[in-house]
């Protein structure tokens, strides 16, 4: 693969690792950002695995400096995340508690009933 090729596989990881930033923090209803990141990921493995990366470092340098900091923007955005959740997981009330050990249901306080929507 000739240098250009490998500037253009870079550019492409590049762009979509620009669109998975976006998605991560828009966190739209159907966000595509693990399809974009995997696509990412390939352009980068296509241009890295090829012989003429190595000797093509210096001209792409700096599109390298601009993937390696989208990449670190996405970890610390994915990082957050995970930190948000957990919290969230770990802070919200426990659901009610409805069933016994033994599977039978217990009422809930102050003489509720149970009822079934049928």
């Amino acid at each position: 693969m000739a240098t250009e090729q490998i500037r253009e596989a870079l550019e492409r990881a590049d762009e979509n690792l620009r669109l998975a930033t976006a998605e991560l923090i828009e966190m739209r209803v159907a966000p595509q950002w693990d399809k974009t990141l995997q696509q990412a990921l390939h352009d980068l493995q296509t241009a890295v695995n090829d012989p003429a990366f190595e000797s093509g470092k210096v001209p792409l340098r700096a599109l390298v400096g601009n993937v390696r900091t989208r990449v670190v923007r996405i970890q610390a955005l994915l990082d957050s995340a995970a930190a948000f959740y957990f919290g969230w997981s770990t802070a919200a009330p426990a659901g009610p508690d409805t069933y016994a050990a033994d599977g039978e249901l217990r009422r809930e306080e102050g003489g509720g009933r149970l009822a079934l929507n049928a």
